[in-house]
């Protein structure tokens, strides 16, 4: 069977735009400038539950104090005032983690109506998003293994 060159060059191209959004399977092209004045994104200082809560550790007026087994994932959640029967257990790999996450190791997901934990058993890593009333969602990490662990703000999540 002969194709003609026209049907030749529609088909090529057509395979080439089903290829591209494969690709960009969440339909974004470009990363958003959120520092434009008009957002200013990372300039800005978060009044988010997360961002108060690192204020008050500062400040000396919150001691978090690391779980044998959990790490810092129960003072968390009691500081932010996110029950622990607000979990459910994921296995999307739509964390910056996902090479730990598998059907041994969920991800642990707890919120409240402010305030997401994740937690990765495993993991030293905390994960963190808050809604900030200015800002919206602002994103932040937690690492369990330092000396004097903290909340590192990041706009990772935001691409």
């Amino acid at each position: 069977m002969r194709i003609s060159f026209a049907r030749w060059i529609f088909l090529a191209t057509a395979l080439g735009a089903a290829l591209t959004r494969a690709d960009d399977f969440q339909g974004a092209t470009h990363i958003m400038p959120f520092d434009e004045d008009t957002i200013a994104y990372s300039k800005v200082k978060s009044a988010g539950p997360v961002a108060k809560l690192q204020e008050r550790m500062d400040k000396g007026e919150v001691a978090l104090k690391p779980d044998e087994r959990f790490g810092y994932l129960p003072a968390v959640l009691e500081a932010l005032k996110v029950p622990k029967s607000s979990q459910m257990l994921v296995f999307s790999k739509t964390s910056f983690q996902r090479e730990r996450i598998d059907p041994k190791h969920p991800r642990g997901l707890y919120f409240g109506d402010n305030v997401y934990v994740g937690f990765v058993p495993g993991s030293p890593l905390l994960e963190f998003s808050e809604v900030d009333p200015k800002l919206g969602a602002v994103f932040y990490t937690f690492d369990q293994n330092v000396a004097k662990p903290r909340f590192t703000r990041h706009d990772q999540c935001l691409e």
